[in-house]
């Protein structure tokens, strides 16, 4: 048996992991950064804590979208799956995409995403599955912002990029499904 068969399953070369975390720490730095030299910087530990989980987590689902399939065009689209879903919690969590981050409808966000995941274990992250979710991923955005009845404006060209990404997405994983 060879531990180098065409279609096994790897963990991310170490190069590779090590530009990952390292961007993920320089991501953290920033805010860290910010603190001190601007010490009225509104962040308190908490908020600390959280972007580091938040950080931690997304590098995880990096590398184990990496490790879920030999083909680039999955690992690409994980990859991208799990920076879209961190990019709209953060955004969720910092200010809102609807409205601010008091308005109940952010939690839908939060469910499309949370639907995604249990979909996915589900399925067992299959690419066929993974186009699927993200396709309805891109549905439920928008079905989002216009249950919210947004006027148009900035939530309308960031849906758009989201639900463009969705598709991207969509895509990628297709092509990983056919082959």
């Amino acid at each position: 048996m060879t531990d180098h068969a065409p279609n096994a399953r790897t963990a991310m070369p170490l190069p590779l992991r090590v530009a990952l975390w390292g961007a993920l720490v320089a991501i953290f730095a920033i805010p860290v950064t910010a603190k001190i030299v601007l010490p009225e910087m509104g962040w308190s530990a908490g908020d600390f804590a959280l972007a580091a989980v938040a950080l931690c987590v997304l590098g995880a689902l990096i590398e184990l979208g990496f490790r879920a399939s030999n083909k680039w065009s999955y690992r690409l689209a994980a990859t991208g799956a799990a920076l879209g879903a961190f990019l709209l919690v953060w955004i969720n969590l910092a200010v809102g995409f609807i409205g601010n981050e008091d308005n109940p409808l952010n939690l839908a966000y939060f469910a499309m995403l949370a639907a995604v995941l249990i979909g996915g274990a589900i399925f067992r992250f299959r690419a066929s599955a993974m186009a699927v979710l993200m396709l309805l991923c891109a549905v439920a955005q928008l079905a989002i912002l216009l249950i919210g009845r947004q006027p148009i404006g900035f939530e309308w060209v960031a849906t758009g990029v989201f639900c463009l990404g969705w598709l991207a997405l969509a895509a990628l994983f297709r092509k990983a499904a056919l082959g």
